[in-house]
């Protein structure tokens, strides 16, 4: 990943939630370069922070991370 100006970062007690990937091979390759662990969050219950959610089923299907 060459771009990382456009990434999104929430800041919590215990970990980093790194969001507005272009690709999904964006995500794993960050991931990987950082010792990251890939989860599924969603901006839910009118919150502007992300938190574990897989409800859109994105993981699974591999779909563009934003």
């Amino acid at each position: 990943m060459e771009n990382t100006e456009r990434l999104q970062k929430y800041q919590y007690e215990n970990y980093t939630v790194v969001t507005n990937f272009e690709t999904y091979q964006d995500v794993v390759d960050y991931a990987n370069a950082n010792n990251g662990e890939i989860i599924e969050v969603g901006f839910t219950d009118g919150s502007d922070n992300p938190m574990p959610n897989a409800a859109g089923n994105l993981l699974a299907e591999k779909k563009r991370l934003r």
